[in-house]
């Protein structure tokens, strides 16, 4: 593999640790440094996002099963992987659940309601054997 190497779409010479690896390239890399080929497939994905987005829902539907069952699998392999990640990112967590909860208000309210009539004190003010 070339030391360095020049990308046609930004023309810079760049050490060949700023481009992804190819196989199928004579020089074993990509053509373009990492940061070009970012950018372009962040154009491509702006210019796309709904198309890219239907596919991947399709994806999923079609392999829900098996996609829930490995993640499973992943999360009983790494049992402590999710506690960490909650300790190390306190306000990213703050504005997932801040998300949920707004997103899922009213379902909340009524598994909170159900827990209130499940637990309240039989008999509040009522009891007869004083």
């Amino acid at each position: 593999m070339p030391n360095e190497k020049r990308c046609p779409k930004c023309g810079e010479v760049k050490d060949s640790s700023e481009f992804y690896r190819n196989k199928s390239s004579k020089s074993g890399l990509s053509c373009w440094c990492k940061a070009c080929s970012r950018a372009s497939t962040k154009r491509y994905y702006e210019a796309h996002k709904e198309e890219i987005r239907a596919k991947d829902r399709a994806r999923y539907q079609a392999n829900a099963p098996e996609l829930r069952a490995r993640s499973k699998r992943w999360r009983e392999a790494n049992p402590d992987y999710a506690k960490e990640w909650h300790k190390a990112h306190p306000e990213a967590v703050k504005v997932i659940r801040d998300r949920y909860r707004a997103k899922n208000r009213d379902k909340i309210r009524a598994t909170q309601k159900c827990y209130y009539e499940a637990h309240k004190k039989k008999g509040d003010g009522d009891e007869s054997d004083s």
